[in-house]
């Protein structure tokens, strides 16, 4: 109606934002090891206190049916400050990014459920069974 000639995607991106305060299964930023599987403790360095802050990030491709790459999946653990009161948290992103073959509407449609089972699923597996515990979180089956 607005002339504005056809929509071409050319990327797509799902992003899934999660703050994670203390005193749920984790108390200090050392503690990161309780949240995330990623990440192993250091308790058994001689030299270094336990950190003041840390965070990470990683990245993933995302293979479409025949295996070939067609985004990725981001991976961001972050301190941060809650607004409301100050109180320091983790901040877990995850961004899955690309696109499928096509580029209408149809394939946008099929990247954004695939982004969607890569971030839920990878958030499971980048998380501890403690914290799943701890949020009650139950296999969707």
């Amino acid at each position: 109606r607005e002339g504005l000639g056809t929509l071409q995607i050319n990327q797509c991106e799902v992003t899934y934002v999660n703050h994670i305060v203390p005193g749920e299964g984790w108390n200090r930023p050392g503690e990161l090891h309780k949240i995330s599987s990623l990440w192993n403790s250091n308790e058994n360095q001689s030299f270094l206190p336990e950190p003041e802050e840390m965070g990470f990030s990683v990245r993933y491709v995302i293979p479409n049916d025949q295996g070939n790459p067609i985004g990725r999946l981001h991976v961001s653990l972050q301190p941060a400050y809650r607004r409301k009161d100050n109180k320091p948290i983790f901040m877990l992103t995850l961004i899955a990014r690309g696109k499928e073959v096509g580029d209408d509407i149809e394939s946008a449609l099929a990247f954004f459920e695939r982004g969607h089972i890569w971030i839920v699923q990878g958030f499971t597996s980048i998380t501890t069974e403690l914290m799943h515990g701890i949020w009650g979180r139950q296999d969707a089956r």
